[in-house]
């Protein structure tokens, strides 16, 4: 995949004389921007671009609610590069772990350790647990450990492009071994994903596709189909009309997710990933807790969740 510097040069020179005037944006504008993208079919693959201006990724990604890697981000210039990096940083860091058969959301399993015991056990040393859906053993995945800002600072890390620190979650860091991975699911707000060490494979499904998915819940929506690389079309044969698109994340590059957009997730080789959310909205917040109920009652009532 090319990357299109020429282009974002282009931009960069149409952009900046106005971006004072284009700033704010409307949200209803966006809105309607993206519903009218979100029906569009996959992309046959997703952008590079370098290192964009704010006023170019706005008005040509955000705002349309489509997705793109940024390349060159001056972000990695002080963040880990090397797993060692982590343990100068923060090895004395408690992480939660994920363990058993966490290919599906229901398997899932946690317990809590060391980040330096983590990093000698299973990220150096070369220990599987657990048995996935797709009939792989499944290593421990320190996933979704959320960062303060005194560990963000002892690693170095800064907050990329479009992120207000003001209107940010606190970030989480991804660390796992080759071989782990996420469920397939959607979030209900963007996402700033940012590699830092190895290789990240995504799968990913963009908002017409969902009703080809088999999804349920709200933020996140999980699929019942935790694992599209294994589906079972006897059970879920919707699933053969949805299309995707593959990206393979290199260390130091960033990929815009906007919401909705389903993604399953795998490490191919030892990863460290930091994520950026912004803060759920009251509405978002309450919707989430009508949801976790509904299940509740759900499955004290026999049926599935």
């Amino acid at each position: 995949m090319a990357v299109i510097q020429a282009e974002v040069n282009d931009l960069k020179r149409e952009i900046l004389p106005s971006a004072v005037a284009y700033y704010p944006v409307s949200g209803r504008w966006r809105a309607v921007s993206r519903w009218a993208f979100s029906k569009q079919r996959p992309l046959p693959e997703i952008p590079r671009v370098v290192n964009p201006f704010s006023a170019v990724f706005n008005r040509y990604f955000v705002d349309l609610g489509a997705p793109v890697i940024i390349v060159g981000s001056e972000i990695f210039r002080s963040g880990p590069t090397t797993f060692d990096d982590l343990v100068a940083g923060a090895g004395d860091m408690e992480v939660v772990v994920r363990g058993g058969d966490y290919s599906t959301h229901s398997g899932r399993e946690q317990r809590r350790i060391r980040l330096v015991e983590y990093l000698d056990s299973y990220i150096r040393g070369s220990v599987a647990e657990g048995a996935g859906a797709s009939g792989k053993r499944l290593p421990p995945y320190a996933a979704h450990n959320h960062l303060s800002k005194k560990r963000m600072d002892s690693l170095g890390l800064v907050y990329p492009l479009g992120c207000n620190p003001r209107t940010t979650n606190r970030p989480n860091m991804w660390l796992g071994p080759a071989n782990s991975l996420t469920p397939l699911h959607y979030d209900s707000n963007d996402n700033l994903i940012c590699q830092y060490v190895g290789r990240k494979q995504l799968t990913l499904y963009p908002p017409s596709q969902i009703k080809w998915l088999y999804t349920y819940g709200y933020g996140p929506s999980w699929s019942r189909v935790d694992n599209p690389l294994t589906v079972d079309l006897n059970t879920y044969p919707r699933f053969a009309n949805a299309q995707h698109v593959d990206v393979m994340l290199a260390p130091g590059e960033i990929l815009y997710l906007p919401a909705r957009w389903s993604h399953f997730v795998v490490n191919p080789e030892a990863s460290l990933m930091v994520n950026f959310w912004p803060r759920q909205t009251l509405t978002q917040k309450m919707r989430m807790t009508l949801d976790r109920r509904l299940r509740q009652v759900k499955r004290l009532c026999g049926f599935p969740g």
